[in-house]
């Protein structure tokens, strides 16, 4: 997707400007950002794919930026479909199979981390759902998202949050759910092996660790080793040149 609506400044471009991507699937969403239409943007940004195959992370943050999502956020509080987009968008911003520091690029990260998690208690307990939060978990816990400039403590206190919400009997016992679906039986089997990761800190806490992480098989993310340094990934350390 290379639409050129990815400034957040001013009013979107009017609809005589021309617009491209060569997704079918994105452009309903992008004919509403060149016409400023915000009923028909909410409405598109609900509904199309945020599959990985159609949605890098670039593409994932042009999108954020271009609909102002926290904004549409705060103006449609109780708009679950709505925050679930935007937690999958996070998701797909932070992803290190792709270019991992498009979310250090995203100035409105850490204002979208706050309205995705502190509202995530508003979403239905769904395996879909249980996917998004967890993998937004794992990025707190040892991913890009760890780099962001946060306040003192309020990366952890997001991540405890999520910790407790995931532990609740509704959302834990998704993962023992007997899914209909391949892909749903993937996630439920990844959510049982992996749900408990993001919460548990080191015995033993010092400058060096490293951990396996393995992402959500249904977006088909790899199992991944990471190395933080001093509490810091080492890898989007080194390679981030946030814009």
């Amino acid at each position: 997707m290379t639409p050129s609506t990815s400034s957040t400044d001013g009013p979107p471009p009017s609809s005589g400007s021309s617009a491209y991507t060569r997704h079918d699937e994105l452009r309903p969403l992008v004919r509403a950002l060149w016409a400023g239409d915000p009923q028909a943007i909410r409405t598109e940004l609900e509904a199309f794919s945020a599959a990985p195959r159609f949605l890098s992370t670039t593409a994932a943050r042009r999108i954020e930026e271009a609909t102002r999502l926290p904004g549409l956020l705060d103006q449609h509080p109780s708009d679950t479909a709505l925050l679930a987009r935007a937690g999958r968008l996070l998701v797909r911003m932070g992803c290190t199979r792709d270019t991992p520091t498009d979310l250090l690029a995203y100035h409105d990260a850490l204002t979208l981390y706050e309205s995705v998690v502190t509202r995530a208690r508003l979403l239905p307990p769904t395996l879909d759902h249980h996917a998004t939060l967890l993998s937004l978990a794992l990025d707190l816990s040892g991913g890009p998202g760890m780099l962001l400039d946060w306040p003192p403590g309020r990366r952890a206190a997001l991540l405890e949050s999520l910790g407790r919400l995931l532990g609740e009997p509704q959302w834990a016992s998704l993962a023992d759910t007997d899914a209909d679906e391949a892909d749903q039986r993937l996630r439920a089997g990844w959510i049982r092996r992996t749900g408990r990761q993001p919460f548990m800190r080191p015995a033993t806490p010092g400058r060096l660790r490293v951990e396996i992480v393995a992402g959500d098989p249904v977006d088909r993310e790899p199992v991944e080793t990471r190395i933080l340094l001093d509490e810091r990934p080492l890898v989007p350390a080194v390679f981030a040149r946030p814009g």
